[in-house]
């Protein structure tokens, strides 16, 4: 296991590897903001994999049940059973697999006898502690680091710590940090003697405390310093008796570095204790004022400063609106901030900064490819900037955008509007193959009013259609605008729609695109046009389709079709087929043809019995020319509703239901209240197997009664399928399929008197056929005959009451019932027998 484990972790760390390579540019003397934009996609490859060891390590120690010391992934790991110890063994990664055990060595004789017990030979490895193979595979994910923990003494020289090839050129891409302890209750010292790094990229932070990748402006003495000389105070005593010096370097231009003088602070330094200051926001920047969007202009935000860097501890805030109901949208021009820093923070309402309004989070270098939308029509931008680190900033356009979304559902509010527009308008064209459908409802006591403001679409081929009410009429009774292609405006242009609702509709089809429609809907009070659309005559919707199947009738696959199926169906239709399947359970529904206009003509599949109950489930509404996909899942009953307009009939569709059955060797199986069953030779549609034995015993879970249908029958001769009333034949119920081979039987649907039945079915070893199917139909009748009232559940039929060898004769001399497996008997044998010799048991009643 821990070899898999060791090769996954070696995958995973040569990825951080790759991840984290440094680009070898050509232009490294250049840095405009376009070549820089590369810094910050790709982060410091040194800290990457850096981080990418520590989560190996991480995980690996997880995996292996150990802890590390003080928490800290660079100290080593405590020794296997004292974690929970006051004063536990810590063992640092150099002690660790150097052939020197620490780990319970005390324990090893006793440990090695243990496993000689256990496992019948001593398992050394696995008492040897910090020197076992896991330990030693574990410390092959030690992050290599750049720095050192130190120690410091009072009145010991102090510790000097250089940048790699100081006075020289440091490494790009390089990740370095070092951490100082000191006693409880003295101080550190920190001289900073030189420092050169590439300005506002190669940074150096000291911090308290020992989070050498912090960034809290509390704790952090020596913030994000970069450029030419020293930062102030170069020196300096600190508060805390730990302290963390961690420098940066990104993948471009490097300097000579730095040198830092640390020791523990006497009294005789004179040296100020400091403390981080950290000053007042700046935020007399920004708009203090709301900016109205609702005229349809564009508000462009710029950065404080551009074209020059901004500055630092800035907060700039910025509040938008428009008509109630609009959005807001804005599209990032230019963005140069540094990452995961300086942010420019987007949200909704009217609170700026609210935390619970936030619609997103920009910063670094990446440009949307997308407006940010804000779907409410109050908006803000709050720009913040740290302590160090300044870029050129943003350029961010503002402007009242449309919900460009293909449909949906929208409130328009009393005295406002909606704006809507095809998808991608208007950077891009809508797709081919569309079909939206928006619904818009007034506010109550109010009416609205549809206006159409830009319009382009492929002529002839991608048509729009607007009117009043809910949804589009199949009779377009309630049409205003009726499929309007090109790139003029419609006409009319503008409708009061005299009603509470309204909708608009937009197809496209799947050759040519452009760039599509923006619509207003608003409240008539404010938006009204002056033109009032008026109903158009009505025409009543065809009913006289469609079909009803009952769960008794007799069907083996049903299929449905539209009506004139191989023609063209009729226009205005509304045809309702309602199914509760003889053969239900597990179905399967496949089409065989699927053709109908797109957006106007719908056929919908639901689950249920009556597609007008609230209880009703739609599994999903279809329309077009692409027929849906396969089903097999578990129905009982179903219904279609098939629906089209006034105009461009097509041939419509064909689909079938077949079961999908049991096709097990026997078992106990169970008629669902009000359901199906139905059940399979083994290996139906295929050949059965020969020489077997099947015994079934089926149940209504009700204590009901149930319809019994022989669907398919082909059965070799001399194989034979017999079904009789009760739980098993000791029952004493009627045989209602005495032996049946080769064809159906004239009574394939049969009602037995008892709310169970049970069934056998033998095989020889010679011919076989594809078998039979059977269905199981609840009928929800009670059982009636006194005898046969008391209902109780059965137990799995598994023998028989009397013992035949096959194809002999029944012996003088009969062993008792239940004294073994049954052996078969062949069907001539069987004819021979008397009647009263069938069962030798007492009947029983149910």
């Amino acid at each position: 296991m821990y070899s898999a484990l060791y090769l996954l972790l070696v995958s995973v760390s040569l990825l951080g590897y790759g991840l984290g390579k440094p680009y070898a540019s050509t232009h490294s003397q250049v840095i405009d903001v376009h070549t820089r934009s590369r810094r910050q996609i790709d982060g410091t490859s040194s800290l990457v994999d850096f981080e990418v060891r520590k989560s190996s390590l991480e995980s690996a120690a997880e995996i292996l049940g150990l802890t590390f010391c003080d928490g800290d992934h660079l100290a080593g790991v405590i020794c296997p059973g004292e974690e929970e110890d006051d004063d536990p063994t810590c063992v640092s990664w150099w002690e660790i697999c150097n052939g020197v055990q620490v780990c319970g060595l005390e324990e090893y004789d006793a440990c090695v006898n243990a496993t000689e017990e256990q496992y019948g030979v001593p398992w050394h490895d696995y008492c040897r502690g910090d020197e076992k193979v896991d330990f030693c595979r574990l410390k092959d994910f030690q992050p290599v680091r750049c720095g050192a923990d130190y120690i410091l003494k009072k009145d010991a020289a102090p510790v000097k710590i250089f940048s790699r090839n100081y006075d020289s050129d440091y490494p790009n891409s390089a990740f370095c940090f070092w951490r100082f302890t000191a006693k409880e209750g003295e101080s550190i010292k920190v001289d900073i003697k030189d420092f050169s790094s590439e300005w506002n990229y190669d940074m150096l932070n000291i911090g308290k405390g020992r989070d050498y990748l912090s960034t809290d402006a509390d704790i952090l003495l020596v913030n994000k310093h970069s450029g030419e000389g020293l930062p102030f105070p170069a020196v300096f005593k600190t508060s805390t008796n730990e302290v963390f010096i961690s420098f940066f370097s990104d993948a471009y231009e490097n300097e000579r570095g730095f040198k830092i003088y640390v020791s523990v602070a006497g009294p005789d330094d004179d040296v100020e204790l400091y403390e981080p200051r950290t000053p007042p926001l700046d935020t007399d920047c920004g708009n203090s004022s709301i900016i109205d969007l609702s005229q349809g202009q564009e508000y462009e935000i710029y950065s404080p400063g551009q074209p020059e860097h901004y500055a630092p501890f800035m907060q700039c805030d910025w509040r938008f609106e428009v008509d109630p109901g609009r959005r807001i949208g804005f599209r990032v021009i230019r963005m140069d901030t540094e990452n995961q820093a300086d942010l420019v923070t987007i949200g909704s309402g009217e609170s700026v900064g609210d935390a619970d309004n936030v619609v997103s989070r920009l910063g670094g270098t990446a440009v949307p490819k997308k407006p940010v939308v804000v779907a409410d029509s109050n908006a803000w931008l709050r720009f913040t900037s740290d302590a160090a680190i300044e870029r050129s900033g943003f350029t961010i356009k503002v402007s009242e955008v449309p919900a460009a979304e293909c449909g949906g559902s929208y409130k328009v509010p009393a005295d406002g509007s909606v704006m809507v527009a095809s998808p991608n308008y208007p950077d891009l064209a809508y797709r081919l193959n569309q079909d939206c459908v928006w619904s818009f409802k007034a506010a109550p006591g109010r009416k609205l009013t549809v206006q159409f403001l830009d319009f382009r679409t492929q002529l002839y081929g991608d048509p729009v259609s607007a009117g009043f009410g809910p949804e589009p009429a199949f009779d377009w009774s309630n049409f205003v605008v009726e499929e309007h292609t090109g790139r003029k405006m419609p006409e009319p242009v503008a409708f009061d729609t005299g009603e509470d609702a309204a909708w608009i509709s937009f197809r496209s089809d799947s050759f040519l695109v452009d760039r599509g429609f923006k619509a207003l809907v608003g409240d008539t009070k404010k938006y009204k046009a002056g033109f009032k659309a008026e109903p158009r005559e009505t025409h009543p919707l065809n009913q006289n389709c469609g079909q009803t199947i009952r769960r008794e009738e007799i069907y083996d696959e049903i299929v449905i079709t539209s009506p004139r199926a191989g023609a063209y169906y009729p226009a205005l239709l509304d045809c309702i087929w309602v199914v509760d399947i003889p053969f239900g359970g597990m179905v399967k529904i496949e089409w065989d043809q699927f053709l109908t206009e797109s957006g106007r003509d719908f056929f919908t599949l639901g689950n249920g019995s009556d597609p007008n109950l609230a209880s009703s489930i739609i599994i999903d509404r279809y329309s077009g020319v692409k027929a849906p996909k396969k089903m097999e899942t578990y129905f009982q009953s179903l219904w279609v509703r098939f629906q089209t307009d006034l105009l461009g009939n097509y041939r419509g569709f064909q689909f079938k239901i077949s079961p999908i059955p049991y096709t097990g060797c026997g078992g106990l199986l169970e008629v669902p209240e009000g359901g199906s069953l139905v059940v399979a030779s083994p290996g139906y549609p295929y050949y059965y197997t020969n020489g077997q034995t099947c015994r079934y015993t089926i149940q209504s879970t009700s204590g009901t009664r149930f319809y019994v249908t022989i669907l398919k029958f082909e059965v070799a001769y001399e194989d034979f399928l017999s079904l009789g009333e009760g739980c098993d034949p000791a029952e004493g119920g009627s045989t209602m399929i005495d032996k049946q081979t080769i064809t159906r039987p004239d009574n394939y649907q049969v009602v037995p008197r008892t709310a169970a039945v049970w069934m056998k079915f033998f095989t020889n070893r010679y011919r076989s056929e594809r078998g039979w199917m059977i269905a199981f139909s609840d009928m929800g009748d009670p059982v009636t005959e006194v005898r046969l009232s008391r209902f109780r559940l059965c137990e799995p039929y598994t023998s028989d009451p009397l013992a035949i060898p096959p194809m002999k004769r029944p012996a003088e001399k009969e062993e008792p019932a239940g004294s073994g497996e049954s052996v078969e008997e062949s069907p001539k044998s069987w004819k021979k027998k008397k009647k009263s010799q069938r069962y030798l048991l007492p009947r029983r009643n149910l």
